[in-house]
């Protein structure tokens, strides 16, 4: 275990590993909780939220696509940095926005970064681990994931719960993207 952490370090994977943890709670709460998100403050029903699932699907996909030749050319880290920025910027204006048609904007955009900073994320430790070093990595990847499913949920939660307010439970996605995008910028 130990000599897995000294290669990964050596590989500047650890750190990748910290900024993953933090982008992926967010990622992982957008997921949990754009329903209720949609439903609470825009007042969106459930074929509008359906609608709303199938268009950022659609984009997330046009996004894979556009970023997946940049992630060729540009590199993993190069596209996972122009998406964490990008998705800062979105999800801190959702929380200033109350107008449906400038959320419908703000969720489609999150929808074209959010497809490719996870393929990206793949892609990333595909390329920079050592061969021998993969299955250990990708293993830590996947712990990293599940740890995410519990840690933003709660956050959100907490957050909404202590402020009654879900538009406050909502700033904690930009949080967690801000803290991603301190760790992976400083060890660029």
């Amino acid at each position: 275990f130990f000599y897995l952490l000294k290669n990964l370090r050596a590989q500047n994977l650890d750190s990748f590993f910290w900024g993953y943890f933090f982008l992926n709670n967010a990622v992982v709460c957008i997921f949990a909780f754009a329903s209720i998100f949609s439903s609470i403050l825009f007042g969106l029903q459930e074929t509008e939220i359906l609608f709303l699932g199938i268009f950022i699907n659609l984009f997330g996909i046009v996004g894979c696509l556009i970023f997946g030749k940049l992630d060729d050319t540009k590199g993993s880290r190069w596209v996972i940095k122009i998406c964490l920025v990008s998705l800062l910027i979105l999800t801190s204006c959702l929380f200033f926005t109350k107008d449906l048609r400038i959320f419908w904007i703000i969720a489609i955009g999150i929808g074209l970064f959010v497809g490719p900073i996870q393929a990206s994320s793949r892609s990333l430790l595909a390329k920079e681990a050592e061969y021998k070093n993969q299955i250990s990595a990708f293993a830590i990847f996947s712990v990293f994931g599940n740890l995410c499913a519990i840690l933003g949920p709660l956050m959100v939660g907490m957050i909404i719960d202590f402020t009654q307010s879900v538009r406050f439970g909502l700033l904690v996605i930009p949080v967690f993207f801000l803290i991603s995008a301190l760790i992976l910028f400083r060890k660029a």
